[in-house]
């Protein structure tokens, strides 16, 4: 995957997650000492843990599965799915965050197109 590929599918991930961006980066809103400031933080979906895994979790509230594993021979697998099998996706690789990250850009572009199918905004 390219840097450019990496930056649009990270904004399209945290237009998802209804984070402001502005510049390739997250725009925090922090109001400290009563005092409205704002820091940017780059998007990090792609390389972090902790920010993956908050979209994994927003995915789940969302109602669907998600499901990553290694199989015992194979490289790691990760699943997305719900009950009515709207949408199932799963991606294998080599690196695990690899796997995570790319099914969930795979979950959000199916779940931007059925919302907008079914006429409901997306950010």
């Amino acid at each position: 995957m390219t840097p450019e590929q990496i930056l649009k599918n990270n904004k399209m991930i945290a237009i998802f997650m209804c984070e402001e961006v502005k510049n390739g980066m997250i725009v925090n809103a922090n109001n400290l000492f009563g005092a409205n400031t704002h820091t940017l933080q780059p998007m990090q979906y792609d390389s972090d843990w902790s920010y993956l895994m908050s979209v994994v979790d927003s995915i789940e509230n969302k109602g669907f599965e998600v499901i990553i594993r290694r199989p015992i021979s194979g490289y790691p697998l990760c699943e997305i799915l719900n009950k009515s099998l709207d949408f199932w996706c799963s991606t294998s690789k080599k690196s695990k965050i690899d796997v995570v990250y790319e099914t969930c850009v795979k979950f959000i572009k199916w779940y931007n197109n059925d919302q907008k199918t079914k006429g409901n905004i997306i950010n």
